[in-house]
């Protein structure tokens, strides 16, 4: 994926935490059961990274109103680690492209150091002929 989709990815990421954030506050202290657990998952995510709790809403809650959130945040947190591994795999790829570059170009100037040696042998023996 690009970087571009990375970025909006992780913006719907953001928006979806905002709009969390924002309804939970507003949420009286006589919360629901589901409400608490997506709170309380949310937290776990935010401070860890961690999405045990978050996971179980759409699980305990599978017609609940915080279960479209709670999805929408692990898929994204999941498509967020997937990018993250690809491009930690796609660097280690680029050094190790890096590294056979050099190699290659230090080839390429011994072969042409060659090259020259026996354009001069050649010349050499053509004055030794005539």
């Amino acid at each position: 994926m690009t970087r571009k989709t990375l970025s909006v990815i992780l913006l719907v990421l953001a928006a979806q935490w905002l709009t969390a954030c924002s309804t939970l506050s507003s949420i009286s202290t006589m919360a629901s059961p589901e409400t608490s657990l997506f709170a309380e998952g949310l937290d776990q995510f935010i401070d860890t990274g961690d999405l045990t709790i978050l996971k179980t809403v759409p699980d305990e809650y599978p017609d609940g109103s915080w279960r479209p959130r709670a999805e929408a945040i692990i898929t994204l947190a999941e498509q967020r680690k997937t990018l993250d591994r690809d491009l930690v795999n796609r660097s280690h790829e680029l050094d190790r492209c890096l590294k056979d570059k050099d190699l290659v170009k230090q080839d390429n100037q011994a072969l042409e150091q060659t090259l020259e040696r026996l354009k001069q042998v050649l010349i050499d023996m053509e004055r030794q002929k005539n």
